[in-house]
């Protein structure tokens, strides 16, 4: 057993967190579902451990030296409990699969590291740690694996302690911090590209998604439709005299109008729908699997709550009306644009014709 063996264990298990990243950062890009997307990293830090303990350092005959102990601390916060689980029970296997007669001492440190890392991951999600207390503790309790030494005999817990027990505390917390800190850093650089993405597609006024989105998401939607087979259906809203609420009551009034009436319209297209703000006080809805006679009731039915609701914006209390065009999108091989056309042109003659109303472009 030398310092050189172990140090050397060490930086192959930095080696394979940093080959690590790649796929993490995979699972925070690509994986939609915030569960699975914390099962997946669970299942990389899980490839990590046992990577790292398929170059372990032997001590003394039976007990071996890697950094499992880093990944088993980390589980919990970065992939949840289950993962946390799953890890201990991968790394108690090939423990058990290795064998010797450290099994039993391995086993304690494994079992002792998940608890350990269940207990600090459930205290930071309730706020009772900072970032840096977290780091701290996790990389000290990486190392109270060394209570395992307790079911080995005594002269070899001693050899041990006095031979490994410094480098095999130092190596546990560097261990923790450093791989902790990268992958919050790809946590950190991952939000930070999902909200520049989040700011080009959406409207920031509203959060709905902005004009050039909808125009490049759009004929997506309807493709995906008329290969299903089923209708789309598009809605183009306007609110009534909108200058005037900006005239009378200042345009922070207005946007507060603006923010009340598009969250209707999010609300309205449901969970399949897309919302979208045009420009101004105009707004698109595109339902798929929405025919016509569904379309005019939906309009309908937006209309009425928009009439209906009254909008507190300092003292005064303010009501708007919208008027809106439809057209349905059938699988005819007409282009989005077309359709766009003719639910604009359905929108203008709802306007023409008294506002406060719904056309359908199909009327022309």
């Amino acid at each position: 057993m030398t310092l050189k063996l172990l140090i050397a264990a060490f930086l192959q298990s930095l080696g394979i967190v940093f080959l690590a990243t790649l796929p993490y950062r995979l699972a925070l890009t690509r994986v939609k579902s915030q569960a699975n997307r914390r099962m997946v990293s669970g299942i990389v830090l899980t490839a990590c451990a046992l990577g790292s303990m398929t170059v372990p350092v032997t001590l003394v005959d039976g007990l071996i030296f890697d950094m499992r102990h880093v990944f088993l601390i980390l589980a919990a916060t970065y992939g949840g409990v289950p993962a946390a689980i799953l890890m201990a029970a991968a790394t108690l296997a090939y423990r058990l699969f290795v064998g010797g007669p450290g099994v039993p001492a391995g086993v304690v440190g494994i079992v002792l590291c998940t608890l350990l890392g269940i207990a600090i991951a459930q205290w930071s999600r309730i706020g009772g740690l900072t970032r840096t207390q977290r780091l701290v503790l996790m990389g000290l309790c990486a190392s109270l694996s060394l209570a395992g030494l307790a079911v080995t005999p005594q002269e070899t817990a001693v050899i041990v302690l006095s031979h490994a027990g410094p480098i095999f505390v130092i190596a546990n917390f560097v261990g923790v911090v450093l791989t902790a800190t990268m992958l919050d850093h790809e946590q950190a650089r991952v939000m930070r590209e999902q909200a520049l993405a989040e700011d080009a597609s959406h409207d920031a006024l509203t959060g709905l998604v902005n004009r050039r989105s909808f125009d490049r998401r759009a004929p997506e939607v309807i493709a995906k439709a008329r290969a299903q087979g089923r209708p789309c259906s598009l809605l183009l809203v306007d609110i009534d005299y909108f200058k005037r609420v900006n005239d009378t009551h200042g345009h922070p009034a207005g946007d507060a109008v603006l923010r009340a009436v598009a969250d209707i319209l999010n609300a309205r297209s449901g969970t399949s729908g897309m919302a979208a703000r045009l420009g101004g006080e105009e707004f698109a809805i595109l339902l798929p699997g929405v025919d016509e006679i569904s379309a005019r009731r939906k309009a309908e039915r937006l209309r009425t709550e928009v009439a209906e609701t009254s909008h507190d914006v300092g003292d005064a209390k303010i009501s708007v009306t919208v008027s809106i065009g439809i057209d349905t999108i059938i699988d005819d091989g007409r282009p989005f644009q077309e359709a766009f056309s003719r639910a604009d042109a359905a929108l203008y003659r709802a306007k023409q014709t008294g506002r406060n109303r719904v056309t359908a472009g199909r009327a022309a």
